[in-house]
């Protein structure tokens, strides 16, 4: 492929890491809508070393693009990662991360999954959807936490997360409330904004969600970590 991706430097709000876990609020945010986003939990170290390494891993998929090459989603570089990986232990490891694991999933909960997805420039969107199997209902505890880490900021228009709030709790489907059947966009719909080491934490099994277009410049980076009970395989798509 003969065009070139341009790679722009993080933008993050703090130069240290941020907290270490969620506050009585953000959880009771998190239970009754269904996620929850908070800001500039990974450090500008953190950020600057990880965006190096998926800027990197994003530009040799790229450049090895060929009219032959089958990937997941048009547009989108979609990787699933080694959760073994040092370079990612604080990606799946991250003490804010899993102490809202255990408020949403209880003790015995495991990381079952750890992929990045990341939409070039004019690609990206997907139609609102929960991650849902037949043994996770509506109601009752949550079978899988989704922690979305920012490793780009996420604007309005580089493709973030949308989510439908509250949407986890809806034995509905999503496109019984949307003007295109599909694609959206749905009346209550929320495009999820932060700085570069922002953490989104999502109940992505049964939340309505999705990626959206990106109309930025650069290739927009997220990493997702999954988390589920132990004694299950959890949910690890491709979202956001």
């Amino acid at each position: 492929m003969t065009t070139s991706l341009s790679m722009t430097p993080p933008i993050y709000a703090s130069a240290v890491s941020g907290p270490a876990e969620l506050t009585e609020a953000q959880r009771r945010f998190l239970s009754g809508n269904g996620f929850v986003l908070v800001p500039s939990v990974l450090g500008a170290d953190s950020v600057d070393s990880l965006s190096r390494v998926f800027n990197d891993l994003v530009r040799s998929m790229w450049d090895a693009w060929s009219p032959d090459s089958q990937w997941e989603e048009a547009g989108v570089v979609s990787v699933r990662l080694d959760v073994a990986d040092p370079r990612f232990e604080e990606l799946v490891g991250h003490p804010l991360l899993l102490s809202a694991a255990e408020s949403v999933i209880g003790r015995d909960c495991d990381v079952n999954d750890l992929r990045l997805r990341a939409p070039i420039p004019g690609y990206g969107h997907q139609g609102l959807h929960p991650d849902y199997t037949p043994e996770q209902g509506t109601c009752g505890p949550w079978q899988v936490l989704a922690g979305m880490w920012c490793i780009s900021e996420f604007t309005q228009d580089n493709g973030p997360l949308r989510v439908v709030p509250g949407s986890h709790r809806s034995s509905r489907d999503p496109i019984d409330d949307m003007e295109w059947v599909g694609m959206g966009p749905h009346p209550h719909e929320v495009k999820l904004l932060g700085p570069a080491g922002s953490l989104i934490l999502f109940d992505s099994a049964r939340l309505w969600h999705s990626g959206t277009f990106n109309y930025g410049p650069d290739p927009r980076l997220a990493v997702t970590t999954y988390l589920g009970r132990a004694d299950s395989h959890g949910s690890g798509p491709s979202d956001g």
